[in-house]
């Protein structure tokens, strides 16, 4: 880093030349509007389901779990739920606040993840022009990878940090407030998400800047990172587990390995251009960044060390789309240096008034949440609280409609194991408590489980039905294989089914588990059921569509 890129004395001086007097009220509107944004996206994500169970589990225990809690097709095996801080935060949000209780946390959250690239440009001597633009940036990123409630957002707030706390040490040495600071950050994402080592990531801006730095101050400042990380990573009830978790969670899975039908796992660059021209932008301009990086903004060591961690990401998004996060979690302060330099760039071919600066500005923030206004108007409808336990899930058009007709129909004391979907079972763990699923949005299953629902090749012989025999009751979607065998088996009946313009889903029951578990005869055909199924109007007495009753 050269002497013009150090943080002013006063980094204040430098906000209030640009944006006037008031620049920190205009900042805290910023970040207001910000979490107003995120806050109008409705809580759709397909894992948000099994995160509020989760949290909901460990809330009712107060202890997280170790061991399988919901897959009967997985008795007694090792289950981590890393994430229980976040989740409990999501449970605890929606119990007492409603949707609009985790809506407001997703926006803080949102906020916060804004504030912090504040906080890096502060600590890495930015302009306030950069520090805004690449929070921007930030925000965007993490509306394409995180945007409808999800743990990685904690990560958008964490590593920004985590960056800014580095470059605190390098430049002035370790200190007790910064190591707790640092503590804090890698503490929080060790039980928020998997990639939590990525806080470690950060301790290259050390090597990055040790040129001319005092070798004992150095020493002191990489030991101080290295146990503040380190006690973190510690700092949490899966400590002794994390070389489980991650075998657990990176070995290979029919649901994950190439060709995968789940979309956060296929290559990124593949995914990449049908994902429309804003994420395809921020995907090429992050895979551009080492060619536009000026040659003055970093010596050869740091040259060297930005490129590795470039080259980590670039490896991991070209495996998985998923990874895109960490890639530009790695290449953020990279980020900054090039918008630095073409801030510099522009303001000398075409300076801006400042007034001109502070519209431009609020245009922007206009224009964004106008956008987003829009698209989710009159989404609230299927927001549900903890009692009603509706989500607005892409799951939840074919699963609510079952969900409600069980809870008419059947009592929730028999409990059942359920076959359904991966598609489906993050949902149901949530929608439907007392059912155990074959299968959640986990990918950790065996393979009797994950086979059915992969990609399937000509030398695959035979269709893949998956544990249908030990199963009491199935939710599953009228193309998977099993369903056929499931209209002819003995002992099982079709009873409900959710006809949509974009496939069927039904219900199948076997007698044994209805004579324990239903309040009223199984109906003589299969059933239509409404969007809406209301105990009142009993669903037997529904009127059937032709061809409702799911047989092509």
């Amino acid at each position: 880093m050269t002497d013009e890129q150090r943080p002013p004395a006063r980094w204040t001086d430098a906000w209030r030349e640009s944006y006037g007097p008031h620049w920190a009220a205009k900042l805290a509107l910023l970040g207001v509007l910000a979490a107003v944004f995120a806050g109008l996206t409705p809580p759709s994500d397909p894992d948000l389901p099994i995160h509020l169970a989760a949290g909901e589990w460990v809330v009712r225990h107060r202890a997280v779990p170790f061991v399988e809690p919901w897959a009967w097709t997985r008795p007694g095996e090792p289950f981590q739920a890393y994430s229980w801080a976040i989740e409990v935060a999501f449970y605890l949000a929606l119990r007492l606040g409603g949707p609009l209780g985790l809506k407001a946390l997703h926006g803080v959250l949102v906020a916060g993840a804004g504030a912090a690239v504040i906080a890096l440009g502060a600590a890495a001597g930015w302009r306030p022009r950069t520090s805004l633009v690449v929070a921007l940036l930030n925000l965007s990123v993490a509306a394409l990878v995180a945007c409808c409630v999800r743990p990685q957002i904690v990560l958008f707030a964490l590593l920004p940090l985590a960056w800014a706390l580095a470059y605190r040490i390098a430049r002035r040495g370790p200190s007790w407030g910064g190591a707790a600071a640092l503590f804090a950050v890698s503490a929080t994402a060790a039980n928020t998400h998997l990639l939590f080592p990525l806080v470690a990531a950060s301790g290259v801006v050390l090597l990055a800047e040790s040129r001319g730095v005092d070798a004992r101050r150095w020493l002191r400042g990489v030991g101080a990172f290295a146990v503040a990380v380190l006690l973190g990573w510690a700092a949490s009830p899966y400590v002794l587990e994390w070389p489980a978790v991650f075998r657990l969670n990176f070995a290979p899975n029919p649901l994950i390995v190439y060709p995968s039908p789940l979309g956060e796992y296929v290559p990124g660059f593949v995914s990449g251009v049908t994902l429309g021209p804003g994420p395809l932008a921020l995907i090429l301009g992050v895979a551009a960044l080492p060619w536009l990086v000026p040659a003055r903004a970093l010596d050869g060591r740091g040259r060297a060390a930005a490129g590795a961690l470039w080259l980590v990401g670039l490896v991991a998004f070209a495996l998985t789309a998923r990874a895109f996060l960490l890639w530009w979690l790695l290449v953020l302060p990279t980020a900054g240096l090039v918008v630095e330099a073409a801030g510099d760039y522009l303001a000398r071919e075409a300076p801006l008034p400042r007034h001109l600066r502070i519209l431009a500005l609020w245009a922007v923030c206009g224009v964004f949440l106008l956008t987003r206004l829009a698209p989710f108007h009159g989404e609230g409808g299927e927001e549900g609280t903890v009692a009603s336990r509706t989500l607005p899930s892409p799951a939840a058009p074919w699963v609510d409609p079952i969900a409600s007709w069980l809870a008419c129909n059947a009592g929730p004391e028999a409990g059942g194991r359920l076959l359904t979907t991966h598609g489906f079972g993050s949902y149901l763990i949530w929608r439907v408590p007392y059912l155990s699923p074959s299968v959640d949005g986990r990918t950790i299953f065996a393979d009797s489980v994950a086979r059915p629902e992969t990609f399937r090749g000509a030398w695959d012989r035979g269709p893949l039905h998956g544990p249908w025999r030990t199963a009491d009751l199935a939710i599953l979607p009228r193309s998977f294989a099993v369903t056929t065998v499931l209209d002819t088996a003995a002992g099982w009946r079709r009873v409900a089914v959710v006809n949509r313009p974009e496939g069927t889903t039904g219900l199948w029951v076997t007698e044994r588990w209805w004579g324990r578990a239903g309040r009223a005869p199984l109906p003589a055909r299969a059933l239509w059921l409404p969007p809406r199924v209301a105990c009142e109007a009993p669903a037997q007495s529904s009127p059937r569509s032709p061809g409702a009753d799911g047989r092509r």
